[in-house]
């Protein structure tokens, strides 16, 4: 039966009555049309607009980009879908990102921070410039110079005394890397005076054969450093036979009959 006029019940129930069940919106509805929703099993009614849940059901939503620029897809769980647009970027481009940054590359995407890292690397290396790897030593960033993946300048402080790449060092000394093999040059810090200078008087030596022999442990760990020696009483230089015996100990040996006092000679040695 259908009815083409309004109906008023005179605020008398309805009992028992079922809405209108359909798979799909009716079409041409009017304000406040109401239908039950057998896709989505939802009272839903027309608010001049769209369809909407008639009841509060804890409507989600799911956001996506939009189709143009500076747009945001807003879709509810009834499936309506609204675009919202960001002021001010409708005309933004969107831009690509690069993984690395090739030598004279003029690409206007946006780099990566790794291929920024990269490409900063890359530059100074091939100027052989000193780059700041770390501290060796015990608590250092690492504990030996390392002997692979190294580039010329790559730089290490020492934080503990101990030897690296062959070369005794104390801490706050540096090396630096000369060639990727690697080869280590060894800068000292220059903070401990005198250090890197031995100097002994002679003790008592006895003759043997018209030479009196000195054996000098310097500890210097270099087997050539620059030696002088001096006879104390006069100041003046004395040239010996100095023999490099290892890299800590020299041999002195000065022609002479009889034995020699201690203290007679002094001894200078730098490396």
């Amino acid at each position: 039966m259908d009815y083409f006029n309004n109906i008023n019940l005179s605020q008398n129930e309805l009992q028992n009555a079922v809405l209108q069940n359909l798979s799909a919106a009716p079409v041409n509805p009017k304000n406040g049309q109401l239908y039950f929703s057998t896709e989505s099993n939802k009272l839903l009614y027309y608010n001049g607009s769209r369809w909407v849940s008639a009841v509060d059901d804890n409507t989600t939503y799911t956001f996506s980009a939009g189709t143009v620029n500076g747009q945001i897809k807003v879709t509810d769980s009834s499936g309506n879908v609204q675009n919202v647009s960001v002021k001010g970027l409708a005309g933004a481009a969107y831009k690509s990102v690069d993984g690395s940054v090739p030598v004279g590359s003029d690409s206007s995407n946006l780099p990566t921070s790794a291929a920024v890292a990269a490409a900063i690397s890359a530059a100074v290396s091939a100027s052989d410039a000193m780059r700041f790897k770390g501290t060796v030593g015990i608590g250092g960033t690492v504990t030996a110079l390392p002997t692979a993946g190294v580039a010329v300048g790559d730089t290490y402080k020492t934080v503990s005394a101990g030897t690296y790449g062959g070369q005794s060092a104390k801490a706050g000394d540096m090396f630096i890397a000369l060639s990727p093999e690697p080869a280590w040059a060894y800068i000292p810090s220059g903070d401990d005076g005198n250090a890197y200078k031995y100097t002994v008087s002679n003790p008592a030596l006895t003759a043997s054969g018209g030479i009196c022999t000195w054996t000098v442990n310097h500890g210097k760990n270099n087997k050539y450093p620059l030696v002088q020696l001096y006879e104390i009483s006069t100041g003046e230089m004395v040239i010996a036979d100095i023999t490099a015996v290892s890299a800590s100990q020299l041999k002195v040996l000065i022609n002479s009959a009889a034995n020699i006092a201690a203290g007679a000679y002094q001894i200078i040695v730098i490396g």
